[in-house]
């Protein structure tokens, strides 16, 4: 196919910036003169598939290495959070400035209005892009053995978001069918899904909300746990972008790098720390999975058209595999365009 007259203008003129700030790139890792660009790549995954913090730690690490790896002087300094209140202030006020933002997906319902912070990409395990939340009980709690046992009894969870939070329990995990705040006895905030899931299993709660991915769930602990209730599909985690960093060239570098993680050795490797095997981007549309990650909540009186939450339904037979048949909860927001980048010889 023969290519307009005036497109190659326009592609030498890319090409040759690409190559100045490849150059640059090679000659700051290599200690000559050129400097690279310091941002904060901040991550913040309670409900995330880690045995321990320090698997994550070494993780995000593992991330942030690749991606420097594919972008002109870019270095990335990551700041792993196990708290949202710690992660939401560095977000305000730290220092350097944040480019990336990798987070379970209620997290970005608190995201400041004036933030240029947004959801650019989302961790996929092979086709799928979403998780269930599940709520899980001992098996031999005879006592307990669907959502409405639940009433009155001590939970657990993970507290992903700020001010958002008890909305984003009402109206997205259980659909409005409760208001978890007077239905459950007691709800007690955990670090991370491990704490949640021990704290049921030495009989500390009646019940923990957690990821269907919780590592725990293909381990020796998983007969000892029951599935009492799971959410509809929601997003896994998801990448968000600060705009104006970087410039158009580095743009499409980081992009690249990205979506292209699944056919790079080190790429392969980061993803898998992750349980994840690709990178894939959140593009407008009008299907589920075209939209972005959860952005803003519809209330639960008017529930915005664009919007299809269905129903919740219980796991039919108490199994930690029981199949979910509803739709999956992802919010339309405006995405800022990228530049398509040249296909490679």
């Amino acid at each position: 196919m023969t290519r307009p007259r005036w497109l190659l203008p326009c592609v030498l003129g890319i090409s040759l910036a690409m190559a100045v700030e490849l150059t640059s790139g090679v000659r700051a890792v290599s200690g000559q003169a050129a400097e690279s660009d310091r941002f904060a790549f901040v991550v913040h995954m309670p409900t995330g598939p880690f045995p321990s913090p320090q698997e994550l730690d070494r993780a995000a690490s593992s991330l942030a290495a690749y991606v420097a790896q594919y972008v002109p002087r870019l270095d990335l300094d990551v700041r792993v959070f196990r708290h949202w209140p710690d992660a939401a202030k560095f977000l305000q006020t730290g220092q350097p400035r944040t480019l990336l933002l990798l987070v379970d997906s209620p997290f970005v319902l608190d995201l400041p209005a004036a933030s240029e912070l947004t959801p650019m990409y989302r961790l996929a395990s092979g086709d799928a892009e979403t998780q269930r939340f599940v709520m899980v009980a001992r098996s031999d709690n005879e006592a307990v053995t669907s959502i409405a046992d639940l009433k009155g009894k001590n939970v657990s969870m993970v507290e992903s978001a700020g001010s958002q939070f008890s909305s984003f329990l009402r109206q997205t995990i259980f659909a409005a069918m409760i208001d978890p705040a007077t239905f459950f006895g007691a709800i007690t905030a955990t670090a991370d899904d491990q704490a949640a899931l021990y704290g049921v299993l030495l009989s500390r709660f009646d019940a923990a909300l957690v990821s269907e991915e919780n590592p725990v769930f293909g381990g020796e602990e998983k007969d000892k746990l029951k599935v009492v209730f799971a959410t509809e599909p929601l997003s896994r985690p998801v990448i968000a972008l600060q705009q104006g960093l970087l410039s158009e060239v580095r743009l499409v570098a980081l992009d690249r790098a990205l979506l292209r993680i699944d056919e790079r050795d080190e790429g392969k490797q980061a993803m898998q720390a992750f349980a994840s095997t690709r990178i894939v981007r959140v593009v407008k549309g009008e299907g589920p999975m075209e939209r972005s990650s959860l952005a803003t909540l519809p209330s639960p009186e008017k529930k915005v058209m664009e919007v299809d939450f269905g129903g919740v339904s219980s796991a039919p037979d108490n199994t930690l595999d029981a199949p979910s048949q509803v739709v999956p909860i992802l919010v339309e927001v405006p995405l800022p365009d990228l530049p398509e980048p040249e296909e490679e010889d």
